[in-house]
């Protein structure tokens, strides 16, 4: 057996008994408990204010992080929105030859919206004269041998 399967088991057959433990200390009556000789334990306020805060603190982590996430986005408008230090435009590369394969290059985002949304799929395509604008009829048929 590996470690992390030893581990595992022992960690879900000790969560087991950790909340059996649990819900008998939260539904056992104070009474009974000190008959069986358990004298000291939390109060069962604890039984229901540690996980009402855990739950709380779960659902404000998440309210935090989407919070932040929002805060540091870049505005639609923003070039940093679809390109960044990394992108590598169309124009920037040459092919050797005709018959070698194309460099790998990102698609700008409006051929891909005119492509997904704007076309018919029946209607003849042209090709787009800007140099930042891709051939559509090349992706048109990469994009139909994927569906």
């Amino acid at each position: 057996m590996k470690k992390a399967e030893i581990y595992g088991f022992v960690g879900s057959i000790g969560t087991v008994i950790f909340y059996l433990i649990y819900l008998l200390w939260a539904f056992t009556p104070d009474h009974l408990l000190r008959r069986i000789g358990i004298s000291w334990y939390p109060e069962k306020y604890w039984a229901l204010a540690l996980p009402s805060f855990l739950i709380f603190t779960v659902i404000a982590i998440q309210v935090i992080y989407q919070g932040l996430n929002m805060m540091y986005t870049k505005p639609f408008n923003s070039i940093y929105s679809t390109q960044d230090e990394h992108s590598r435009s169309y124009h920037e590369f040459q092919s050797i030859s005709k018959e070698s394969l194309p460099e790998i290059y990102d698609i700008p985002v409006s051929v891909i919206n005119d492509l997904l949304y704007y076309r018919n799929k029946n209607s003849k395509v042209q090709e787009k004269s800007s140099n930042e604008e891709l051939n559509f009829l090349s992706v048109r048929k990469a994009m139909s041998s994927l569906e």
